[in-house]
C-alpha cells in the first residue's frame, strides 16, 4: 500500500499538484518530497531542498586502524586539522569517525596513508540522522523562519 500511495504522490507531482505531506516515514517523505521542513516544538527548525542533503559536500568516514599505535598517532597528528574534523572516537576498536568537505578528500586520504589502515567507510547520511539531529539535543533551535 505504501508503494501505491507514493506512485500517487509521484503522479500527482508530476500533474503539477503541490501536496503539503507531514510524516515520520523518512522514507516517503524521501521518495517524494522536493522541500523538507523539520518541526520541532511547534517551530520550523530546519527547511531545505531534498537533494542538498543527498548531494552535500560535507561526508563523514569511519575509518580503523590495525592498531592502536596508529590509532593514537593519527588523532595526535591531526586534531586540529581544518580539513578534517575528529568526531568520534572508538579506543576500544582503534576506530574513529572523521568529517570532512569532498573538496578535501584527496588530501584526507594522502593522511591517511601515512598510517596502517584496515578500514574506511563513508557514513551516508539518511534523512532519519539529519532528523534525530533535532530531537537528540534538548535543546530550543529557535525556528528557522521566525517573525
Amino acid at each position: 500500500m505504501q508503494d501505491v500511495f507514493i506512485d500517487y504522490l509521484k503522479n500527482e507531482k508530476k500533474r503539477g499538484k503541490t501536496i503539503l505531506l507531514s510524516s515520520h516515514i523518512f522514507s516517503e517523505v524521501d521518495a517524494t518530497c522536493d522541500r523538507i521542513a523539520i518541526i520541532k516544538d511547534g517551530k520550523i527548525v530546519s527547511d531545505f531542498v531534498a537533494d542538498d542533503l543527498r548531494h552535500a559536500s560535507q561526508k563523514n568516514y569511519r575509518v580503523s586502524f590495525d592498531s592502536k599505535t596508529d590509532y593514537d598517532r593519527f588523532i595526535a597528528e591531526n586534531s586540529n586539522q581544518e580539513e578534517l574534523k575528529i568526531i568520534e572516537r572508538d579506543a576500544e576498536n582503534n576506530s574513529l569517525v572523521v568529517a570532512t568537505d569532498d573538496a578535501y578528500i584527496n588530501s584526507v586520504i594522502g593522511t591517511l596513508s601515512a598510517y596502517s589502515v584496515c578500514g574506511f567507510t563513508h557514513l551516508k547520511e539518511t534523512l532519519e540522522d539529519y532528523f534525530m539531529k533535532y530531537y537528540k539535543e534538548d535543546k530550543d533551535f529557535g525556528g528557522a523562519l521566525q517573525k
